[in-house]
């Protein structure tokens, strides 16, 4: 079954015209449903006269006849791509919740909740033949998202005679490393590897209530963390000039020149894909931040009013990703719109 969108396809034949459609997608009849069986386990608990509390989730599932995009032959179309049902995916994960009473004093009180989530997954099966996918970066035995490219060394400098000559690279190109210790020392499709994986390490978040008489003080700090091959993307935007650039402020931008020979970021005029310009994404954001002021009283009372509240609060106030450039680590894209920092001010009065 063929799949097509229209758009004004015509066609002269003669001195008639006649419509047709533009095909766009290759049906796939055989195509079902996914299959997922899982198991979790899960307990809480209150321990030192319930200064403590603690929830545990754990949960192990495994999905067959998973929907993949699966490359084809070309057909006619120039369609490439074809979704089937195929293979299998494991995941694991946990997630934890520990909420502690930290200080109650007379008119003071501190309550602090932390959150900690983590998910790994493995492609068990994909084709059916035991291969990888290279081209839509599938890889049995390892996880979903992972970023496959060549392995950025450095920039070349005028004395890297030896790579210049073999990869027709000038000075202030980027370097990449010579994987498969070919002999002639060229960059080939055999030096590529699995840089890392665009799903994080592990979330975590923790949240602070702090009360004086009247007073409440509310804030959250979220974050999410690189570690090992996990967190981290492509980020092109923050090592090449030449490519879609315009939504950056260049001027100070360190690029390599011959007077400023940078290890890190290519000349102005490099041109290059990037996928290989990879960062860690890991970040700590302070998400929410609240203070408020309850308004009690008689004279409330004989209005009519059972209480008021006065606040003002601020979202996104800042983050700080110190391995992440140039645009916010979860947009991840300069390019797109990001996260917006607000503020409220505010009026709640209850009748």
């Amino acid at each position: 079954m063929l799949m097509g969108m229209g758009g004004g396809q015509s066609v002269y034949f003669g001195d008639g015209i006649y419509f047709g459609e533009r095909l766009s997608t290759l049906g796939n009849a055989e195509l079902g449903w996914e299959t997922t069986t899982s198991w979790n386990f899960g307990f809480e608990t209150d321990f030192l006269q319930n200064r403590f509390h603690w929830e545990v989730d754990a949960y192990t599932s495994k999905t067959t006849d998973q929907i993949f995009n699966r490359q084809i032959p070309i057909m006619g179309a120039g369609i490439g791509q074809q979704s089937a049902t195929m293979g299998q995916v494991n995941n694991w994960g946990i997630e934890s919740s520990l909420q502690v009473n930290v200080m109650r004093k007379g008119k003071f009180s501190w309550i602090s909740t932390l959150n900690f989530t983590m998910n790994r997954n493995k492609l068990v099966e994909l084709y059916g033949d035991g291969l990888d996918d290279i081209t839509n970066q599938l890889f049995l035995g390892k996880s979903l998202g992972a970023i496959y490219g060549y392995r950025f060394l450095g920039i070349v400098q005028k004395n890297d005679t030896d790579y210049i000559a073999a990869n027709g690279a000038a000075p202030g190109d980027a370097m990449w490393a010579n994987l498969d210790g070919s002999e002639d020392g060229r960059i080939t499709a055999s030096d590529r590897e699995i840089l890392g994986y665009n799903k994080e390490a592990f979330r975590m978040s923790l949240a602070n209530t702090l009360t004086y008489g009247n007073w409440s003080l509310y804030f959250m700090l979220n974050g999410s963390f690189s570690g090992g091959m996990y967190g981290v993307s492509s980020n092109a935007r923050a090592f090449i000039a030449s490519e879609a650039m315009q939504y950056l402020s260049n001027v100070n931008h360190p690029y390599w020149t011959e007077e400023n020979p940078s290890d890190k970021y290519p000349r102005a005029a490099y041109l290059s894909n990037g996928s290989s310009f990879i960062q860690k994404y890991g970040f700590v954001r302070l998400q929410d931040v609240s203070l408020s002021y309850d308004l009690r009283g008689t004279f409330l009372r004989k209005a009519g009013i059972s209480g008021a509240q006065f606040y003002v609060s601020g979202k996104n106030l800042f983050f700080i990703a110190p391995n992440w450039e140039f645009s916010d680590p979860e947009v991840r894209n300069p390019g797109s719109q990001q996260l917006a920092r607000t503020f409220t001010f505010g009026v709640n009065v209850r009748f």
